[in-house]
């Protein structure tokens, strides 16, 4: 061997021994490593508390948060019997701290401590999952979740998905990951359904997921001869209980109804704007107020009466292809901005080319739900979460946050695949398919865009 080949020799092994001793030390101080890598989501979550502009969901989320404990659960609320309690109850404890700092503007404390929250319940989530788990998990379910860019810019706004982001996601992680019991993981998906039901009443669909994830690991997970303990799931059906009495009770005293949810009039709203759009973006500039915009669809001018459900089964085909394109939106974000600027509306080409990459990616890794049993129970649960999910707004215009959940099911779909070296195998020999993907994603976002 000549000099040289010595020389790259000698540096590759330099280079594989200075990684292994890397990978031994993240391995071996999994704190240490897990606190810097969160230090430095709260620093960009802290940025964009500073560049994030907001306005109509979030302004109304932050009055309820200052008067839900001055005037109590029974607070005037335009929304009453359709939105919940808990969401103000949230957001108006961590705005408490910003009490003890008179020079510090409460909404913008508020959100510097839901971003410090999230921090704190995703390396808590996380270094549990690296302990019970190991690296794998953690790096193909917590950081795809916690670390998503869509989640990122949703969790500094004070709205529902911050509290679903602070609270649904470390559950999800943790029951995608679970090293444990049948009866603790029913405890804990009780509680998940619950939070998520009681957070957004169209996140009801979540019970459905939480029931067939339960399914699965009862058929392929269930250790041989285990006893199925009552405690758990007794305590958590209480704790739900005490959950959901708060929203029982405002709504008997409203409404003198036992039901949750009475009122329908702003889902029915929802239906109807779903047939009228696409796709809705409240744009925010410095030069007049917010401005809604719209991607209409064609059947904008129906009579009224005629946007409802039932729509979507007289006109045929033009219904079921309407919820597949509300669907299609959902899945395949082309920004992360809530509230865009004038001058980040439309697609992102970057942003969407992602978006279709991660969809394809996932539905490879989905397609070896046969040959991967040992991850059956986990595909099990990301196909529930993508496919519940995408029916619960089949019907309305879909806006940004709406894909926060199935967006991340499907990130973590694509990391597990590409974890593993048969899984980048499979991916490199689907690669024409993926491209082709990828462009008739980008085209169909170009229509779409067109049409506003």
């Amino acid at each position: 061997m000549n000099a040289s080949g010595q020389h790259v020799t000698a540096g590759a092994s330099a280079l594989a021994v200075t990684r292994s001793r890397l990978v031994s030390i993240v391995a071996g101080r999994p704190v240490v490593a897990l606190l810097l890598l969160h230090v430095a989501q709260f620093a960009f979550l802290f940025h964009l508390v500073h560049t994030t502009t907001y306005c109509c969901d979030a302004d109304y989320y932050v009055d309820l948060a200052s008067r839900i404990f001055s005037d109590g659960l029974l607070y005037e609320d335009v929304y009453s019997g359709y939105r919940s309690y808990l969401v103000p109850l949230v957001l108006g404890v961590l705005r408490w701290p910003a009490h003890f700092f008179p020079g510090v503007d409460p909404t913008l404390g508020m959100r510097v401590t839901i971003c410090f929250a999230y921090s704190t319940v995703s390396f808590a989530t996380t270094l549990r999952v690296v302990r019970e788990a190991g690296w794998r998990d953690a790096a193909t379910v917590s950081l795809p979740i916690f670390f998503n860019p869509l989640v990122l810019h949703l969790v500094p706004l004070p709205l529902q998905e911050a509290v679903i982001a602070l609270l649904v996601l470390p559950m999800l992680v943790l029951l995608l990951t679970a090293r444990t019991t049948l009866a603790r993981r029913a405890a804990l998906a009780i509680l998940c359904g619950t939070v998520a039901f009681l957070i957004r009443l169209p996140m009801a669909w979540m019970i459905g997921a939480c029931l067939l994830y339960l399914f699965a690991c009862y058929r392929w997970d269930r250790a041989s001869g285990e006893r199925f303990a009552l405690a758990p799931v007794a305590l958590a059906c209480v704790v739900s209980l005490l959950l959901l009495l708060p929203q029982l009770l405002i709504s008997h005293a409203r409404f003198h109804s036992w039901t949750p949810y009475p009122s329908t009039l702003t889902y029915r709203a929802q239906v109807a704007f779903g047939i009228d759009d696409y796709r809705y973006d409240t744009v925010i500039s410095p030069d007049h107020p917010p401005q809604g915009l719209a991607v209409a669809t064609p059947y904008k001018a129906l009579p009224g009466e005629r946007k409802t459900l039932a729509f979507y089964v007289e006109a045929l085909p033009d219904g079921p292809l309407l919820a597949l394109a509300h669907v299609w939106i959902a899945l395949h974000p082309w920004s992360f901005r809530m509230y865009p600027s004038a001058d980040e509306t439309g697609p992102s080409l970057t942003i969407l080319t992602s978006s279709a990459a991660l969809m394809s990616l996932a539905l490879i890794y989905l397609d070896e739900f046969r040959t991967r049993r040992d991850e059956r129970k986990t595909m099990a649960l990301l196909v529930a979460l993508v496919a519940l999910s995408s029916a619960s707004i089949a019907f309305a215009a879909v806006e940004t946050r709406f894909g926060i959940i199935s967006y991340s099911a499907t990130s973590v779909a694509a990391m597990r695949l590409l974890a593993d070296r048969e899984g980048r195998r499979r991916a490199m020999r689907n690669l024409p398919l993926v491209i082709g993907y990828v462009g008739a994603c980008v085209l169909l976002g170009d229509l779409l865009w067109a049409t506003r």
